[in-house]
């Protein structure tokens, strides 16, 4: 889905479970925005980096201590099916989207980003990341799935 605007925002609905759900994002243009991205458990040591940006990918490091535990062996990472990693999971995603999303807009947006102290930034980041939160934990742990 593609908003007519570029830089404005646009709403997104879909159904998913006899539920709507709806959110806001930004519109970015079509070759910043990337087509296909794709998120992969990788057998790699990202330093401090729990998941990074090469490209449209989103790596997952499996060998960061705070993720290892629960994906078990390289290169297979069986424990990237279970309900405890999609859990940890869904909060990556929304943190790098969160990210991104805020790294585009400082390129494109200089001046409001120049003086703005470290609180301000993190806010910007917190409502980014909790407008995608609830969408990336109802699609890595859909309710059929939650214990009640």
């Amino acid at each position: 889905m593609f908003g007519k605007k570029i830089g404005g925002p646009t709403t997104i609905k879909t159904t998913l479970q006899k539920k709507e759900i709806t959110t806001k994002v930004l519109v970015l243009p079509p070759k910043e925005l990337g087509h296909d991205i794709d998120i992969k458990v990788v057998d790699e040591d990202l330093g401090d980096q729990r998941a990074v940006w090469d490209g449209n990918r989103l790596k997952i490091s499996g060998r960061h201590n705070s993720l290892r535990r629960y994906l078990g062996q390289a290169p297979d990472f069986p424990g990237q099916t279970t309900i405890h990693f999609r859990l940890l999971l869904a909060e990556l995603i929304a943190d790098n989207v969160a990210r991104r999303i805020l790294e585009l807009n400082s390129q494109k947006n200089i001046r409001e980003f120049e003086d703005m102290d470290i609180s301000s930034f993190y806010i910007k980041h917190r409502r980014y990341m909790n407008s995608f939160l609830e969408i990336a934990h109802k699609i890595q742990v859909p309710e059929n799935e939650i214990e009640k």
